[in-house]
């Protein structure tokens, strides 16, 4: 993800979430040395996006999300491979997101990905006072 692409990355985030990162969060992630943001791309147009930061072993998932219009493709999954990946080069041993209690597809995909739920955080989403699900992964052997 670049600085060029946050208008359609804005554009898909505030049609999919509520509760939407701002620009300034988007370009605050770009920026992080201990961050990484990447787009998904179909035919020259962004579809989706995906943000990860690393927290010493930990990679956390701290955003992803799909155009609408592009959903049902594979996209998500691609990226959530992208992901993995990222953790298994970087020696993470966990993966770790939150995700919307409710949010069934995103919920179902993670599962599909081995993430299990550990916990819950009252109350995350406060626009719509939900809560959200902590979902981890490990990656490789924990020692």
């Amino acid at each position: 993800m670049e600085h060029g692409d946050i208008d359609t990355v804005l554009r898909i985030e505030r049609e999919n979430f509520p509760d939407a990162w701002t620009e300034s969060q988007f370009r605050h992630d770009i920026e992080r040395d201990d961050s990484a943001a990447f787009c998904a791309v179909s035919g020259g147009c962004t579809v989706g996006y995906v943000c990860v930061w690393r927290v010493f072993e930990e990679l956390h998932l701290t955003n992803i999300s799909v155009d609408r219009a592009f959903r049902g493709l594979g996209i998500g999954q691609q990226m959530l491979d992208l992901v993995t990946l990222l953790a298994e080069e970087n020696g993470c041993t966990l993966i770790t997101l939150e995700v919307r209690e409710g949010n069934d597809p995103a919920i179902r995909l993670y599962e599909k990905n081995s993430f299990v739920q550990v916990g819950r955080r009252k109350n995350y989403y406060p626009l719509e006072k939900a809560d959200a699900l902590i979902m981890n992964r490990n990656i490789g052997r924990l020692i």
